[in-house]
């Protein structure tokens, strides 16, 4: 039986390192998920992670016109220092675009700033306000700012990139502490790891992603094609949890 796959976890733009196999191009994102059967993806511009959010954010609002099939997402930060809009003027310009959906890189190695309330509150209480899903790599911000975020904003949907396959002794308890945590699919890879996790937590708050350019999408729709599951879950999974995420926000 068919699926509607909607992938939450991809990005479009040429990067500082080129990865075997990878690809900067719309055009082949476009080509790539029609040939595995992608219908839909949230695409975020690696100018945006890899340099300057508000120089990014621009560049996949023009790429996003071109494409039915693609959704834009903007990498956020907090405004303390002028080179970002506050959150009042931020959300204005998001409701103005269409954008649904943020992601955030506050490490070190990328944007280099606190997750604590006197530096990003104002940030996620305007995120968490308007039920806004947030995308976060597992390795951008750490397992205890992660437990601290879900915690200070119970209502916004904080979904975790990226976990690899050894992480389920910190995702199982998380998930049962905090029903705002959702985790996608591309890098959880343990062996019937997906079937265990939906027996102890449920379906409802796992999104199909691929991390497409960086790995490959075929892989990604395989792996939930064929999960040991029911059919409703495969279908939450692939699509139906990312829609009715994007469903509730209040833009």
């Amino acid at each position: 039986m068919d699926y509607e796959f909607f992938d939450c976890n991809c990005s479009i733009g040429r990067t500082s390192i080129t990865h075997p196999g990878s690809f900067d191009s719309p055009e082949v994102l476009v080509n790539k998920m029609d040939q595995y059967g992608i219908s839909k993806a949230l695409v975020y511009h690696a100018v945006s992670r890899d340099h300057f959010p508000a120089e990014g954010n621009p560049l996949i609002d023009t790429i996003v016109r071109k494409y039915d099939n693609l959704q834009p997402v903007w990498v956020v930060m907090p405004h303390h220092t002028g080179e970002f809009p506050n959150p009042a003027v931020l959300i204005n310009e998001m409701q103005r675009k269409g954008v649904k959906a943020v992601r955030i890189f506050p490490s070190p190695q990328r944007q280099n700033y606190s997750l604590k309330k006197y530096s990003a509150g104002s940030l996620f209480d305007m995120l968490e306000a308007d039920r806004i899903p947030l995308f976060v790599d597992i390795d951008e911000i750490g397992w205890d700012n992660i437990d601290s975020l879900l915690s200070e904003y119970g209502n916004l949907p904080v979904i975790l990139c990226n976990t690899g396959y050894r992480a389920d002794r910190y995702i199982y308890p998380l998930m049962k502490a905090y029903g705002n945590l959702y985790i996608e699919t591309s890098r959880y890879l343990s062996h019937l790891g997906l079937e265990a996790l939906c027996s102890t937590i449920g379906s409802d708050r796992i999104l199909f992603g691929t991390s497409m350019p960086l790995y490959t999408g075929s892989g990604a729709v395989f792996y939930i094609r064929n999960l040991m599951l029911p059919e409703s879950d495969r279908r939450k999974i692939a699509s139906g949890n990312l829609e009715r995420l994007l469903a509730e926000v209040r833009l």
